[in-house]
């Protein structure tokens, strides 16, 4: 009964799906290389990783990455997936905290395709030289989405606080 209820009720901030991609993972090109610790793209450059979803739907991808700043702006990236540009990012943060930047993807079932660009390269002879290192990257998801199951058994949508829970949760086990 258990496994059953399980299957049938779902916690819908809780992804099904949850895949990690490592900096050594990552597909490279010119203009970027693996080091140590990231991927770093010392021109502007694009590097890119395929995998595959269940389902379709929304999913979020979380870019763990820093700069090496320089000149009159921050790093900047840009990610596509699927072929569509998803946007772009400054990315402030440096070697000692690396940043966590979130992209909201629409997916479908089966191989995709996520490409992350450095696109604003700048180099000044003994000053800078701004690039931009991707440490890792997290797709979650799908977002939002609840089996026919759990939208039939719980018909409203769950409250945030506890007393309204327990009201719905009579409610529901009453009908």
């Amino acid at each position: 009964a258990e496994e059953i209820t399980t299957m049938a009720i779902v916690d819908p901030s809780e992804p099904k799906y949850r895949k990690r991609v490592s900096f050594q993972d990552f597909e490279t090109g010119k203009g970027s290389q693996a080091s140590q610790e990231s991927v770093v793209m010392f021109a502007n450059a694009e590097i890119h990783h395929e995998f595959e979803l269940p389902e379709s739907g929304k999913y979020i991808a979380t870019i763990r990455a820093f700069g090496d700043q320089g000149g009159s702006e921050p790093t900047k990236m840009e990610v596509a997936f699927g072929g569509r540009r998803v946007g772009k990012k400054s990315v402030r943060s440096e070697k000692d905290q690396p940043g966590d930047f979130e992209f909201e993807l629409r997916g479908k079932a089966g191989e995709n395709r996520l490409e992350i660009s450095f696109i604003n390269d700048e180099y000044v002879k003994d000053k800078f030289d701004r690039n931009l290192h991707v440490v890792s990257l997290v797709i979650e998801g799908p977002i939002g989405k609840l089996p026919e199951s759990h939208r039939k058994l719980i018909s409203k949508p769950v409250p945030k606080g506890k007393p309204e829970q327990t009201a719905l949760a009579r409610t529901l086990l009453n009908r």
